[in-house]
């Protein structure tokens, strides 16, 4: 169940920014949880909005195949396949970015503490 929760989250960022290289023909920056598409050699510019489109799309989709199984299925085992699928994409966004926010801004606490 660990990697249902955690290959979401890393998959929405791929998607972002392999939608980003489709459309602009090249690499954004990428880091751990942020991306930029190549703006500067952006082949399609008025397109680039697919990029920032695509992961939640992808999302999504994880969601509604978690209800679709979470209802449908038969068996113990795919419902609870259904409901992590449904919280997965939701545990990365919740908790990893709010711990990175917090640890930027004890960060910056720290930085003033020393002046």
């Amino acid at each position: 169940m660990f990697a249902l929760i955690i290959c979401p989250g890393e998959l929405h960022e791929q998607i972002h920014i392999q939608t980003g290289r489709m459309v602009c023909g090249g690499y954004g920056a990428r880091d751990f949880n942020a991306w930029q598409a190549a703006a500067a050699e952006c082949a399609a510019p008025a397109w680039a909005f697919l990029a920032t489109l695509a992961g939640p799309l992808w999302s999504y989709a994880v969601m509604w195949t978690g209800a679709i199984l979470l209802l449908k299925a038969k068996s113990l085992a795919s419902r609870t396949t259904g409901f992590t699928l449904i919280f997965a994409p939701l545990f990365y966004t919740l908790v990893i970015h709010s711990a990175k926010a917090f640890r930027v801004k004890n960060r910056r606490n720290l930085y003033e503490a020393r002046i």
